[in-house]
């Protein structure tokens, strides 16, 4: 097996992998995968079972793109990819949505929730599927996932506006609580802030775009406008 493709989908089942509530029951199994992905046991690692539930199909795409199933991998890029739109689109010319709570409930009962996909990992699922058009040898479908990147990419920008804006209002009751006040003049006290408040820090990207993700948008537009335009080349 080719020893970089082995490393680069490792590394993205570990990100999938380190965005679980700690104490989210998915570790058990994310994790026998794993060992079994490190020991060479890739067949067994792809014991797929038949659910709806987001990151299994996430990871289980993952195991298919390594073994260069790319169609089969596909299929499960697209079971995850469902309710990702589904979020997409409710966020998609607004700010005013419902803001998700599963991050609390995870920590009282993680088995009756849904995986709720990290900002990264919604963006990146869509530069998985896209790579998997190109090693299919079908560009124009690698450009349709590249422009759900970006439908996704706005639609986390909207939401975590509303994040913001929540905790705003939030600060904002804060500041007429004379013991919520006093409480956030110690912890100013007792903590430096001066390092993360500098214009470097403020100025880095956000947490959900991806350069590689860019780079392969710009690589696929390029291409087909290659294909389309042959005397530009």
């Amino acid at each position: 097996m080719n020893h970089k493709l082995l490393l680069t989908v490792i590394a993205g089942l570990t990100l999938v992998g380190c965005a679980n509530n700690p104490l989210s029951s998915y570790k058990n199994t994310s994790d026998k995968h794993l060992n079994n992905v490190y020991t060479g046991n890739l067949m067994t690692a792809m014991q797929a079972e038949s659910t709806s539930d987001v990151l299994y199909n996430m990871e289980y795409g993952s195991l298919l793109r390594l073994n260069q199933s790319y169609e089969s991998s596909n299929l499960y890029f697209s079971k995850a990819q469902s309710s990702i739109d589904l979020w997409a689109l409710s966020w998609a010319n607004t700010t005013g949505g419902k803001l998700s709570t599963s991050a609390t409930a995870l920590l009282i009962n993680d088995s009756a929730n849904d995986y709720e996909p990290r900002g990264y990992e919604k963006t990146f699922l869509t530069t998985l599927h896209a790579l998997n058009q190109m090693d299919l040898n079908n560009l124009d479908n690698a450009r349709v996932e590249i422009k759900r990147m970006y439908q996704i990419e706005q639609a986390t920008q909207n939401y975590n506006q509303a994040l913001y804006n929540q905790e705003a209002i939030d600060v904002a009751k804060d500041g007429k609580d004379k013991t919520s006040n006093y409480l956030q003049s110690q912890i100013i006290k007792k903590y430096d802030f001066s390092d993360i408040a500098n214009p470097q820090v403020l100025a880095l990207k956000n947490s959900y775009q991806n350069a590689f993700s860019h780079y392969l948008a710009g690589f696929i537009f390029e291409a087909l406008l290659g294909l389309s335009c042959p005397d530009l080349r």
